[in-house]
């Protein structure tokens, strides 16, 4: 969603307050530039630039300050984190497909490993780490699993060696079985620790997918937390993604 479309669906939040109007707008700012600051009257350029409003700016930085949702500081705004999910309730289910920037903190993945390699293993990430923040871990177990048997095929055609893993329809094999070229001597040469946890993911990934009766559950996703992250930064520099 582009910021104009944001602000054209802030304006059809008809019970939406002017203040609460600017402070969607900083939270919206707040996703691409975090911890970004604007005073009032930046704000109610924005507003009024996108034909949403009209606010006197001296009100308008009381009303900001009465939502409770921003920090101030020499008049300038920045928006709470204890916030975001009341500003979220504002718009309904209006902001789905809007996510935002975890703290590095509370990665379950953390982005020191994984950005900045492809794009596609970027969002993979993102949305493993945004389910497991929100507390679907039988969602985070299959993203794994996803980006687990993604990497693995990136680096064997990293090595020109595909063929390895592909049946003889062309298409690559399973993950069982990708997991156990990886694994094998003639594999990918991962380390001792590396491959003992590569099994463990892949079995814990397979339960949330496939086991109709199996909720997987916090504990067990903190069991691979480590391990998940040894055997994606091996297979990235297999992959060779992590060249500037």
């Amino acid at each position: 969603m582009t910021f104009s479309e944001f602000c054209k669906l802030v304006g059809r939040q008809n019970d939406l307050s002017n203040a609460q109007r600017a402070v969607a707008i900083l939270w919206f700012l707040n996703l691409d530039s975090a911890g970004i600051q604007k005073n009032a009257k930046e704000l109610a350029t924005i507003i009024k630039e996108n034909n949403i409003g009209s606010p006197n700016v001296n009100e308008l930085a009381k009303r900001i300050r009465s939502t409770r949702c921003v920090y101030v500081k020499n008049k300038f705004f920045s928006i709470r984190e204890d916030a975001k999910a009341k500003i979220r309730e504002w718009f309904n289910d209006g902001l789905n497909g809007i996510a935002e920037e975890i703290p590095i903190n509370q990665q379950f993945l953390s982005e020191e490993v994984w950005k900045k390699t492809r794009g596609y293993i970027e969002k993979i990430c993102i949305q493993l780490n945004g389910a497991y923040l929100n507390g679907y871990y039988d969602c985070t177990a299959v993203m794994i699993r996803r980006l687990i048997e993604t990497l693995i095929i990136e680096c064997y055609e990293k090595l020109k060696r595909e063929q390895e893993i592909k049946n003889t329809d062309g298409y690559y094999k399973m993950l069982a079985d990708l997991v156990l070229a990886a694994t094998a001597n003639n594999g990918l040469t991962l380390g001792r620790d590396a491959t003992k946890k590569l099994s463990e993911i892949k079995i814990l990934g397979d339960r949330s997918a496939h086991n109709r009766r199996y909720n997987a559950k916090k504990t067990d996703l903190d069991s691979i937390k480590d391990g998940l992250r040894l055997c994606t930064e091996e297979l990235l520099h297999i992959a060779d993604f992590y060249r500037t």
